[in-house]
This record gives structure tokens, sequence and C-alpha cells, in this order.
């Protein structure tokens, strides 16, 4: 996974997918390098269990900063709001795909570099979706940001 340094600082929120201890290789350097160095290791990090839905943090989604966790979890609105991080990104695409591929497509325009949108289910929309972010030129392509899976609407 890369994401970018800015003033000498990275910060990147994750999410497990399942509970065990893990080790973290941290690697650093110039994009354009054909092999980056390895800056050290941490270990152990452990993760454990929880039986609560999980709240993806605001940096989870590369490129854009969110103004609060996001739910994974929801039962009629979801609240979209942050900041982009970068100029080239002027609308997102929020895409949920059902396990039947079928999706629900929103378009949020990023205006002066923030975005907010509030995304209306109902209980026809009650199911298990993969949530994808992609952003980009709205007269370009749209590269993919980052994805989860289970994002559940509940009745």
């Amino acid at each position: 996974m890369q994401f970018p340094v800015a003033d000498g600082k990275f910060q990147k929120g994750f999410v497990f997918a399942s509970q065990g201890t893990y080790t973290l290789n941290l690697f650093g350097g110039s994009a354009k390098q054909t092999q980056i160095p390895m800056l050290g290791t941490y270990a152990p990090i452990t993760v454990v269990q929880s039986n609560r839905p999980v709240d993806l943090p605001i940096d989870y989604f590369n490129n854009i900063q969110l103004n609060a966790p996001l739910p994974t979890q929801i039962r009629s609105t979801l609240s979209l709001s942050g900041t982009v991080h970068k100029s080239s990104i002027d609308v997102l695409l929020v895409v949920f795909q059902s396990k039947s591929k079928e999706e629900i497509e929103i378009e949020i325009p990023v205006l002066n570099g923030t975005f907010q949108k509030d995304i209306t289910f109902t209980p026809a929309h009650a199911g298990e979706y993969t949530l994808t972010i992609f952003g980009g030129s709205a007269d370009g392509t749209l590269p993919e940001l980052e994805s989860f899976t289970p994002f559940i609407v509940s009745p």
C-alpha cells in the first residue's frame, strides 16, 4: 500500500479483515525509485476481533479525508463530507455494489477542495454491499481511491 508524505508527515487509517498478530514493514523514498528502501519494522501489532460495526477512519480512502469516521452499517442516511488532497480531483463517484452485482452510483462534486452529500437509502436497499469511491476529473477517468466490504444497509 502506498500513500503520500507531505511536509515530512504521513497518516493512513487501516481496517484489518481478520484478527491476528502482524509485522509492519515500512518503506520510504521517492515514488520515482525502482526500489524503495525499508525504513523500519514494527512488531508485534496485535489485532483483536470486535463484535461492533466498524467505522472507517477519516483517512481510509486515498487522497481524501472525511470530516468524520464513516459507519459501515447504517439504516437510512449516510452523510459523506470531507476534503480532497489532490487538486486534480473535482468529482467523486461513490458506488455501492450488491452481491448480485447491482450498483447504486452517486456522483459528488468537489468544490474548492471539499465535498458533501447526504445519501438516503430506503428499506428496499437493505443488504450487504461493497463500497468503492473513485475520484478524478469530471471530464476524464476516475481512478479507484479505495473500497470496503461489507457495507451494510439495515431495513
